[in-house]
């Protein structure tokens, strides 16, 4: 039988497309109806590959670093909830702050990093993020202080709170 099904009757038999793969014939009977002459495929075969795949996202290439140093000095100098509430830092002194600041934190999440550890990472990156978030906080909070001015240097007037600008001010990593 040439990759061609037979199903009921001899009188209603219907041709099937013949499958790529294979296959082997088998007879199975439905209670007391004819037996059906069915293609069973062989199971795919296993990939042991796939099973034992695992994506590590620690450390972060060098161009995940310098991205995070940007956003950092967008956050700090552009209008967000940060610097509504506290200031924005000076352009000019922004880039060296951010490179620092991403620097210290790669340096603390990697003392995190135990010899020996199967983990992917998600623990580390969550260090080093929150690493990040508050040193930023920190500086952008002592350089508004710093200035001696309490006040924000964007006024609330400054920003577009309609419904589909909302949430723009949030960072997209």
């Amino acid at each position: 039988m040439s990759g061609i099904v037979e199903v009921g009757e001899r009188s209603k038999m219907k041709k099937m497309p013949e499958f790529n793969q294979p296959e082997e014939v088998v007879t199975a009977s439905a209670g007391d109806s004819d037996p059906y002459l069915l293609p069973v495929r062989p199971p795919p075969p296993s990939i042991p590959s796939l099973v034992s795949l695992t994506l590590k996202i620690w450390p972060p290439s060098r161009g995940t670093r310098d991205a995070v140093a940007l956003r950092l000095v967008e956050t700090m100098t552009t209008p967000s909830v940060i610097t509504r509430r506290h200031g924005c830092v000076p352009r000019d002194e922004v880039s060296s702050v951010a490179r620092r600041i991403e620097e210290d934190a790669f340096v603390i999440a990697s003392g995190n990093v135990r010899e020996g550890d199967d983990d992917d990472g998600m623990d580390i990156l969550q260090i080093y993020s929150q690493e990040i978030s508050k040193m930023m906080l920190a500086v952008v909070k002592e350089k508004s202080s710093a200035a001696g001015s309490t006040k924000p240097i964007v006024k609330d007037s400054d920003v577009d709170h309609t419904e589909e600008n909302r949430g723009s001010e949030i960072s997209h990593a």
